[in-house]
């Protein structure tokens, strides 16, 4: 069954993974996206938050729930949230629906 988490720093070993050519031109590996929310945070912005996606106990992906000023670009609704860095390890298999 997949689930989502949000991001502790214990996961970070389950999400060193590559990205294929299609996914590398559209998001960021997750150790840069946490690097990067780390810089935000020294700036105290504070409204990006990293997600952790899981088939049973085994994380399998990442993306970043973003808050922040940057969703204006794309919309002036207030109550948006960018997704960002949004990738899946190569290794997952999509298990049939019974």
């Amino acid at each position: 069954m997949v689930s989502l988490n949000f991001y502790k720093p214990e996961d970070f070993s389950e999400l060193d993974f590559d990205l294929n050519e299609i996914q590398s031109q559209y998001s960021a590996l997750p150790k840069l996206a946490l690097e990067r929310i780390e810089e935000r945070n020294q700036n105290d912005d504070f409204f990006a938050y990293p997600v952790t996606v899981l088939d049973g106990e085994h994380i399998v992906g990442f993306f970043v729930l973003d808050f922040g000023g940057d969703k204006f670009e794309f919309t002036a609704n207030p109550e948006s949230v960018l997704l960002r860095s949004l990738s899946i390890t190569l290794n997952f298999k999509v298990k049939e629906l019974v």
